[in-house]
């Protein structure tokens, strides 16, 4: 792509920039890759190419064709991936073929300024470009946009290169070379049109007589044509009889061919000659073109380009354009004529994915900045010259003229790339990164997991609907669904009438309209089944339940199943015996006793342990987001089905998985009247969890640590223990061991906050599951899961403390870090915790009453309690003020009971320490200074069953370690016993 006359060692040079410019920018785009299937556009495109199937108009035939020979010679990861792999190389290779176009418009504007530094600058404006952000975010998802701007940037070049090399043989060449692929990208992405009315007028400038000859008009004028037979593929593709055959009498009641319902052919071809037509031309979009709202339509483009650039990137690239347009104004007509009229046509052009059809724009800003940076070190360097004086001697290579124009080369271009490309990539690779991002995929996984008739048909718009399509085509799961887009009314109400099952997958977006009055509505884990009008589903759970939540909904049982890839679920009884890591797939059955709003509650399945912890849980919408109105009717069914994932790790024995439901805005739990446990939930079945053995999945810590103590144990890894929190923080530190060679003792686990310089400003120690599961019960080859946690000290400076873990025996023996080359110590480092200064106050604030009796050295100032009577189930919603008289050397734990006068017995509890309930243990006690004012809001629950009369509220203080609780005394010095008396209230039915 350079001079033929250059030597090769110059060709060289700028290969190897290109390839450096390539290897830079795949490495921005490789971590923030999205690692498996999309949705809408993004979705259809990962599969479309690997079956030769035909998308929406146009059709991207060359897209399609250039995607079946990727996914199917590459032979790396899954197809989605491998689709997303495409997009990231057209944009790396975008950003290295820029570099040839920057660096050539830099000779044929700048050439006073040294080759070296046209490089250097071409190479900034081509990286700045790369590492734009809407080009990355397009770089990590298949799309047909990366590509698009591939063909954008070669054609500019092939034009320059002919401006500056007009030459007989040579210049023919370059124009067929232009010729064929301007032909080429037309069978791609069709904004290319665009750009025609700016190549003609610039070849007309150029040199028009001579490009208008007949003799050598029609061999490019045919060359550029000839790419375009490519659209053949859409009608011999699409057409019987091969994809779009009219398949059975029953199938035509969705308006759909085979192919279309199974998302190979779009749901917009029609094989006429006019539906073809539309299809290539994309005519069924002209609706989308209008001029409204010019305004703020600009406004929208203005805020596009600061995102990729900063305004220091703008300044600079308008900069450049005024540079171009009095040196090479030709070349500026090129630019600039093909920039104006794709952002005209954007401005008219509303479609939501308007933001990506700016990218060649920002190609030419790109280049523009190039030239504006040429240009500054050109003036530069001209001043230099100026102030060295007029008889100053040519530069040579070691003189001070020269070392003056190099530093001021470095300056100009250090500030551009601080100021551009370094702040693009800290502004994106977070932002813009989708190696997390799996929903689409996960989704449609589970949904056709569920026990869905055959030949039902999920109706949704297409969009939703091509992760769907990918699964069937690519994976092969569920082929005998169908995907009905759009969703028709009639359509929906064509096939139920038919005898067929038939759900609502996605949003109705206004097709649905009405529906209610036409059919019943079943909400079914994240689908909706439409039944005929009056019918109710016939259900028989496996667990039958009868409870009352609220009065608002009635549990009426579940299904329960194991699932796991790998090692299968062992029958145990009636039931399951579930290895660490599998699934439990549920099905719960819920009965609205009202009209319910469609997103008013969350269901959520806990898994307890024996003391009730939870090890595990999993949340859904009680009514399926694709309800087609706000409210549910009392009468309605509602299926609300998920998995909850056993970790790896968990400890072997019987858990209890219960299920509560509470509100989607403020967590209120919905009480249960009738059928509850004594947690407030509702129990299921209980199940056995095995213990976790063989190898461990990828993903069963979030991070690995791998570090071998003494021989007998591993910690594989941790997850939490690191972050910012506050003086006197809980922080969750989760830790997993393997057992290795255990000897049968009981090993406890220790851990310290490190402070610099290695002094140890904390620690503390546990036996693992606080003593349900000791070492000594560990096997060899057994996985342990132990979640825990650790405490900030109160008064821990501010600062960075590193997080040490390891293991010691009943003797204070520690196991050492074994394996390593070099002394590793007797504990391994994990995460760094920052430590943040705790907010105190010491004003006594205002409050309802105030009591003055004291705790050990802390007095109860007073409390709030803005009601005098509660509903059983109900909660107390209790404030209180406490305040220090004397350092504290223990933590404390806050008890409140709420306890009925006439028996002495206690109908509601919290037990929580200082820093406000539920969470707690904020303001642990050991951190409070003298004279400090803390406060504690709670909202203590008060038993379902609770019986009517009158209630006292009791608060005390204990030393969770010991269950010691701290003597109270009245204001007067009276003693209460171990808590305090500090308000009465009312229970009425």
């Amino acid at each position: 792509m350079f001079n033929y006359g250059e030597n090769i060692m110059t060709r060289k040079t700028d290969f190897l920039i290109m390839l450096a410019l390539f290897l830079l920018a795949l490495a921005a785009y490789l971590p923030s890759l999205a690692p498996g299937v999309l949705d809408n556009d993004f979705g259809l495109f990962q599969y479309v190419g690997y079956v030769l199937g035909v998308t929406y108009p146009t059709g991207y035939p060359l897209y399609t064709l250039l995607g079946w020979a990727w996914t199917h010679v590459l032979p790396l990861g899954t197809v989605a991936w491998r689709m997303n792999l495409f997009s990231a190389g057209c944009a790396a290779l975008t950003t290295a073929l820029t570099y040839p176009l920057a660096a050539l418009v830099l000779e044929l504007v700048t050439p006073s300024v040294s080759a070296g530094w046209r490089r250097a600058f071409a190479a900034a404006g081509a990286l700045a470009f790369g590492l734009s952000a809407t080009l990355w975010s397009l770089a990590v998802i298949a799309s047909v946009n990366p590509l698009n701007a591939l063909f954008v940037t070669v054609t500019l070049y092939l034009l320059a290169r002919w401006f500056r090399d007009r030459d007989g043989d040579r210049d023919e060449r370059v124009l067929l070379a232009f010729a064929f692929t301007y032909g080429l990208s037309l069978t791609h992405h069709q904004t290319m049109l665009l750009f025609g009315p700016a190549f003609v007028l610039f070849i007309l400038l150029v040199d028009g007589r001579a490009f208008f000859r007949p003799r050598r008009i029609l061999p490019r004028l045919l060359i550029s044509l000839l790419p375009l037979l490519l659209y053949l593929y859409v009608p011999l593709r699409a057409g019987p009889p091969t994809l779009a055959g009219q398949g059975t009498e029953e199938l035509r009641l969705l308006d759909q061919t085979p192919a279309a319902l199974h998302g190979v052919v779009s749901p917009f071809y029609r094989h006429t000659p006019e539906g073809v037509l539309r299809q290539i031309t994309g005519l069924g979009f002209a609706q989308d073109v209008r001029a409204e709202s010019l305004e703020s339509r600009l406004a929208m483009y203005a805020s596009f380009s600061l995102e990729q650039f900063g305004w220091e990137g703008v300044v600079l690239g308008l900069l450049g354009a005024l540079v171009l347009l009095r040196r090479r104004w030709r070349l500026f007509v090129l630019f600039a004529a093909g920039y104006a009229s794709l952002v005209a046509f954007n401005l008219v052009y509303w479609n939501i994915a308007i933001v990506w059809y700016f990218v060649p724009c920002y190609l030419v800003v790109a280049v523009c900045l190039a030239v504006a940076l040429s240009w500054i070190v050109e003036k530069g360097q001209r001043a230099i010259q100026v102030l060295a004086g007029p008889h100053a001697a040519p530069p040579a290579p070691e003189d001070r003229l020269r070392r003056a124009w190099r530093v001021w080369g470095i300056l100009v271009l250090a500030v551009f790339l601080v100021f551009v490309p370094l702040t693009q990539w800290a502004n994106n690779h977070e932002r813009l990164s989708k190696h997390e991002f799996t929903a689409p995929g996960d989704t449609w996984r589970e949904v056709l997991a569920y026990p869905l008739e055959e030949g039902a048909a999920l109706a949704a718009h297409w969009g939703d609907l091509t992760p769907f399509w990918y699964l069937q085509n690519v994976d092969g799961l569920r082929t005998d669904l169908l995907g009905l887009s759009p969703p028709r009314k009639r359509h929906v109400l064509a096939w139920r009438d038919a005898g067929h099952a038939v759900y609502l997958a996605g949003p109705h977006l206004g097709w649905l309209d009405g529906i209610e009055d036409e059919a019943a509505l079943v909400p079914w884990g994240n689908l909706v089944k439409v039944l005929p009008l009056g019918e109710t589903p016939d259900l028989a759970p496996s667990q039958a339940h009868e409870a009352n939540l609220g009065d608002t909904l009635a549990f009426l049982g579940a299904d329960v199943r194991c699932q796991t890839p790998d090692t299968g679920c062992a029958l145990l009884g009636a039931g399951f015996r579930y290895p660490g890591g599998s699934d439990v797939v549920y099905t719960l059955y819920f009965r609205a006793e009202a009209d319910v709003p469609a997103d008013g509650w969350l269901v959520a399945l806990r898994l307890l342990d024996d003391q009730g912890r939870v090890v595990a849980q999993d949340e859904r919408r009680l009514v399926s987001a694709w309800y087609p109105v706000p409210t549910m009717p009392a009468g309605t069914l509602a299926l609300v089905m998920g998995q909850l994932t056993i970790p790896w790790g968990t400890t072997p024995g019987a858990y209890r998985p219960q299920v509560v439901v509470y509100a989607a805005e403020g967590g209120a739990l919905l009480p249960v009247l009738t059928g509850g446990d004594a947690l407030g939930g509702l129990a299921l079945e209980p199940i056995t969890v095995m213990s976790s053995t063989g190898d461990a999945p990828a993903d069963s810590i979030a991070r690995p640590v791998g570090a071998n103590l003494g021989g007998r144990f591993v910690l594989a890894g941790y997850d939490g223990g690191e972050g910012t929190f506050q003086q006197g923080a809980t922080v969750p530190l989760t830790t997993l061991w393997h057992a290795v060679a255990p000897d049968g003792r009981a090993y406890r686990i220790f851990w310290q906050l490190e402070a610099p310089g290695g002094l140890i400003a904390a620690e503390g120690e546990a036996e693992p599951l606080d003593g349900d599961y000791p070492t000594a019960a560990w096997q060899p080859g057994q996985w342990v899961r132990n979640p825990g946690a650790l405490r900030v000290p109160g008064d821990a400076p501010p600062g960075d403390y590193r997080v040490l873990v390891g293991l010691r025996d009943a003797d204070k023996v520690r196991l050492p870090v074994v394996g390593t080359l070099l002394p590793a110590g007797d504990a391994v480092a994990l995460g760094t915790l920052h430590v943040t200064e705790r907010p105190r106050t010491f004003d006594i604030p205002a409050m309802s009453h105030q009591t003055g009796a004291r705790l050990g050295g802390v007095r109860l100032l007073g409390y709030d309690l803005p009601t005098d009577k509660v509903s059983p189930g109900g909660a107390a919603p209790l404030t209180l003020y406490w305040q220090c008289l004397a350092p504290l050397d223990a933590n404390y734990t806050i008890f409140v009971h709420l306890v009925e006068d006439a028996t002495g017995e206690i109908r509601g509890q919290v037990d929580v320490e200082p820093g406000g309930a539920p969470g707690g243990g904020a303001v642990p006690t050991s951190g409070w200074a003298v004279g400090e004012v803390v406060t504690d809001a709670f909202q203590v629950p008060l038993k379902p069953g609770a019986p009517a009369g009158a209630y006292t509220i009791y608060v005390g203080l204990y030393d969770a370690t010991t269950d010691v609780r701290l003597p109270a005394v009245d204001a007067t010095g009276q003693s209460l016993g171990d808590r305090v008396p500090v308000a009465r209230f009312i229970v009425a039915h």
